[in-house]
């Protein structure tokens, strides 16, 4: 089971979420215990004081003053007191506010007798309490707001104000830590890629500090190291050219009775050696920064393709699988591309299918593809050679890896082609595949960003 990673800003939001929630649970419930529950049951004892010191009240008043008093207790108390039963109670609602239990308590304390609050048929905000005192029967009504207050929504309240606390928190600390976080992946990228990064700002926690400076002091190496590796291929390479190319004058200057077959022999290892050399050096220079041009890619294959044919007889075929309509812009196949990397990968690629191919037509083909929501260009070359073995797709990428077994190893190479092609397409952001075709041969595929 593979389990993905998440974001540097949710594992923040998660961790931030759940120390606010514990923290808000354990202080909303310091709030209920001492001080919410404690208001609530003494403003209960008091209501209740309150209804019987009224009931009493209203028995000791003469029959003609006892309206204005009930007026006088709805008007500063908000509840109705009356002494006949009102009809339209309806005894199988009942309120759920937590401050009606409390109130019925202190009720049953003050008037001795169990008592319960129903709901009005007419009106469901109007609670109803029914009792007997002094041998009057009274009843009082009280507004379903006099009741308590209202929890859910204090709950909601606290529910999204620890979210949006989460989110902000998250925000700040993932900001924080993010940016100088981005700056080193993509430093890291770069040096993977063989490219040197500017220099990281060595700043913020100490952490950051030393991350950043041990980055810095990496790319540093590594760009001395390439920059070694360019010198002394290159040096080697042109110290080799040289008695090289006075091997080969000499071979031109030796007499004609000399044997014709080991002449033959000498100058194809030196046109051998003289490639070995070229890619040497294109090896420690493949990695040369370029600036990106826009290009129509048909033109471009046409080029290379016809490039190729003028050193081999092979038949090539080039087929363009993009319509019109199938890319937006003007032109159907122009992408932004480094015009030298480009050239190099496509001519390798060329050169091994004829090379390999067995002499067989060889097909280059591209089309438009859509991976994870964005829009890529695949180009094929597919040859009819003997292929590769699977288990040696990956390892032919390697500098000097040579597959003699699967492939002719009559046809000679440096082992360094394909090595190339792979250093130039990491170090562009692209992407490049060997397979086997179902039909025989080799498919040679590179994936390049259509933006």
């Amino acid at each position: 089971m593979i389990i993905k990673s998440i974001s540097l800003l949710s594992r923040s939001a998660i961790v931030v979420g759940i120390t606010l929630f514990i923290s808000q649970v354990f202080i909303v419930s310091l709030i209920i215990i001492f001080i919410v529950l404690p208001v609530v049951q003494n403003s209960a004892i008091t209501m209740a004081a309150i209804m019987k010191t009224s009931t009493q009240h209203w028995l000791e008043l003469p029959v003609s003053q006892r309206e204005q008093f009930t007026q006088n207790l709805k008007k500063n108390y908000n509840f109705t007191l009356q002494a006949y039963q009102y009809e339209d109670i309806d005894t199988t609602a009942r309120p759920y506010e937590p401050y009606i239990f409390y109130l019925e308590d202190a009720i049953r304390e003050e008037f001795k007798q169990y008592v319960r609050f129903f709901q009005d048929r007419n009106r469901s905000d109007l609670y109803w309490i029914n009792f007997k005192y002094q041998g009057h029967h009274f009843e009082i009504s009280i507004p379903l707001h006099q009741l308590g207050g209202q929890p859910h929504v204090i709950i909601i309240a606290i529910v999204l104000s620890g979210l949006l606390l989460t989110l902000i928190s998250s925000w700040l600390l993932a900001y924080h830590l993010n940016k100088p976080i981005n700056r080193l992946v993509a430093a890291v990228k770069q040096v993977s890629n063989g490219i040197s990064p500017e220099p990281i700002p060595e700043r913020g926690c100490k952490e950051l500090v030393v991350l950043a400076e041990s980055v810095n002091t990496m790319a540093k190496k590594v760009e001395q190291l390439l920059e070694n590796r360019t010198v002394m291929l290159a040096g080697i390479s042109h110290d080799l050219r040289t008695p090289l190319t006075r091997m080969a004058l000499s071979v031109e200057m030796l007499p004609e009775d000399n044997d014709s077959m080991l002449m033959q022999h000498i100058q194809k290892d030196i046109v051998l050696m003289n490639e070995m050399i070229g890619h040497y050096m294109e090896l420690a220079c493949c990695l040369t920064e370029e600036k990106p041009e826009e290009h129509e890619l048909y033109p471009l294959l046409y080029d290379y393709v016809n490039e190729i044919k003028q050193h081999s007889s092979v038949q090539i075929d080039l087929k363009a699988d993009i319509t019109p309509h199938s890319m937006s812009g003007a032109k159907c196949d122009a992408l932004r591309i480094y015009p030298v990397a480009f050239k190099r990968i496509i001519i390798n690629l060329l050169e091994n299918a004829v090379r390999y191919g067995e002499g067989k037509p060889i097909l280059v083909s591209y089309e438009k593809v859509e991976k994870q929501g964005s829009h890529w260009i695949q180009i094929k070359i597919i040859d009819q050679g003997p292929g590769i073995a699977e288990q040696e797709l990956e390892k032919v990428f390697h500098p000097f890896y040579k597959v003699d077994k699967s492939r002719n190893s009559k046809v000679g190479g440096s082992g360094l082609g394909l090595a190339i092609v792979s250093h130039l397409a990491q170090a562009h952001g692209w992407h490049i595949e060997l397979k086997n075709s179902q039909e025989g041969g080799l498919i040679a595929q590179i994936t390049l960003p259509v933006n």
